[in-house]
């Protein structure tokens, strides 16, 4: 058997395979809602239950690609006797989570504000420009407004937002715990954080210490600690 990561290295070779063998295409796992269907089939085959919290956790410290959340959850399963808990994959994993600025604008939206002041602490401990945080912040703000309200297949608006249709799968989960006006307050308040990032404020990294909740509030997108936490963007 031969597996071949894609790119054009190797090409010639694999085009010469192709006329002889059976090719199997496997496309990259890349959303999140995927990675977490794999780790409940995963799971779920080895007779074995995985908390949903201990599901996001994994998926955050090891869901680069499918063979490394394969092979921690395969540990956990071998190490954890019984049920597998958050408290367990922190326990194995926590140094090891992936901080990226997407991943902070998926945690802030979906009301995980302990998550998301401690993966934006870590992006920035492993070089993730402030800037990259409000860009990946506005984004995800973008899809939801215009979420928020859409009546048809998410996916309708991909071509519009510049966004994979996967993407606004997740989106669209999301959208759905938000009103139109808290949605709009957020776009423009990430929009006037994104101007302080690039020079309003004198140092971007400080400026960031203030949006993501110290206080760790549940950040349900309707409650008014929500539109606290997105109005101190401003502040």
């Amino acid at each position: 058997m031969l597996r071949h990561t894609g790119g054009n290295r190797g090409k010639k070779l694999l085009d010469a395979l192709s006329r002889r063998a059976v090719v199997v295409d496997c496309a990259a796992v890349k959303s999140d809602t995927d990675k977490l269907e794999f780790l409940r089939q995963e799971f779920k085959g080895a007779g074995r239950t995985i908390h949903p919290d201990a599901a996001r956790a994994l998926v955050a410290a090891a869901g680069g690609t499918l063979s490394d959340l394969g092979a921690a959850a395969q540990q956990l399963m071998r190490d954890v006797p019984g049920d597998v808990t958050a408290e367990h994959v922190d326990k194995y994993f926590g140094g090891r989570v992936e901080a990226s600025a997407f991943k902070v604008a998926d945690a802030a939206f979906e009301g995980r504000g302990e998550a998301a002041m401690r993966l934006y602490r870590h992006a920035l401990a492993t070089g993730v420009a402030p800037v990259a945080v409000t860009a990946a912040l506005a984004r995800k703000g973008r899809q939801v407004a215009a979420l928020v309200d859409h009546r048809g297949r998410p996916d309708q608006l991909a071509s519009a937002l510049g966004a994979a249709p996967w993407q606004l799968q997740q989106s669209a989960e999301t959208a759905r715990r938000w009103t139109p006006r808290a949605a709009a307050r957020a776009v423009e308040a990430i929009a006037r954080a994104d101007a302080e990032a690039k020079g309003a404020a004198r140092t971007p990294s400080t400026r960031w210490s203030g949006p993501l909740p110290r206080s760790q509030p549940t950040l349900g997108a309707d409650d008014a600690r929500s539109r606290k936490w997105l109005s101190s963007l401003i502040k």
